[in-house]
């Protein structure tokens, strides 16, 4: 084998007995494709060492032999990828999925804020509709003797206001008679410090009849329930017809005169996050009026 890749087969020998010489001279010869032939004339040329002609001496057991050449072409690998366009690729792919990740981060929490939003508002609109109902049917009958009842605290808790209010009111949640109002009850709002978390308030609602206040014996007041824990501030105002107080006390009002004409109400209320959201609205009072 040559040092070019080249493998040489089926070259002839010389005969036995032919020549001196340890290498035989070649007889020249021009190359072409499928091996090799004599030159033109090789036939006429004369013997060498008194032998033969070279056309004669070469004819014999090797005549028509040729010399092949067979060329070793390494095997073929399909094209691959670089390391370069791998790095370049996973890179790629990285800022993809980085992108897509963040994405799905932003909306995972914009729907957790919007539920909290929602949870919220509910819970500020139902404690506002709670309040507004119980004081728009607050208790003041001159006709029918009624126990009227309406003492509204102001307090002031690091200057935040966090006020409490006892009334008596017919819209407590219960069904009235076909024929006119039922019963009285006295529900109470409380406000206390929340100890969990700081800042914030627990606003409690009690509620009993107002048929038992006058009974010898005191009955006992049922538990209060936690209406919301989550309380930022409650401010509550009452309008005596020429201007907004702060406090209401109905126990030290004359007669037909124990209820405020309209009350405002101002709730503040913050989410988990902290965000605070605020609530108001102001509730004309039907039976301050000296009309029932």
């Amino acid at each position: 084998m040559d040092p070019g890749g080249l493998a040489i087969a089926d070259v002839p020998r010389r005969a036995p007995g032919r020549g001196h010489d340890s290498v035989r001279g070649g007889v020249p010869q021009e190359f072409h494709s499928g091996g090799v032939s004599p030159l033109p004339g090789a036939a006429n040329r004369p013997a060498r060492h008194g032998g033969q002609p070279v056309a004669a001496r070469d004819a014999g057991p090797c005549a028509g032999s040729t010399m092949t050449i067979r060329r070793k072409i390494p095997p073929r690998f399909d094209a691959g990828f670089t390391l370069l366009e791998v790095m370049l690729a996973v890179a790629i792919l990285a800022i993809v999925l980085v992108m897509l990740s963040q994405s799905f981060h932003a909306v995972a929490m914009s729907k957790v804020q919007g539920e909290n939003s929602l949870a919220l508002d509910r819970e500020g609109r139902g404690i506002i509709w709670r309040l507004s109902d119980e004081f728009r049917n607050a208790v003041q009958t001159p006709i029918y003797p009624s126990d009227v009842m309406l003492v509204g605290t102001a307090q002031m808790q690091n200057d935040i206001p966090i006020d409490s209010v006892t009334l008596s009111t017919f819209g407590a949640g219960h069904q009235r008679a076909l024929v006119g109002f039922g019963a009285e009850q006295l529900v109470a709002y409380t406000t206390s410090p929340n100890p969990s978390h700081p800042g914030w308030f627990v606003l409690t609602r009690s509620q009993m009849s107002a048929l038992l206040t006058g009974a010898a014996v005191a009955p006992t007041p049922p538990p209060a329930l936690i209406v919301a824990d989550n309380v930022v501030s409650l401010h509550l105002r009452y309008f005596n017809g020429t201007q907004w107080v702060e406090s209401w006390n109905s126990t030290q009002m004359p007669r037909n005169q124990q209820l405020p004409l309209a009350v405002s109400i101002n709730l503040e209320l913050a989410d988990a996050e902290g965000h605070v959201r605020d609530f108001a609205t102001e509730v004309d009072v039907p039976m301050a009026q000296p009309l029932w």
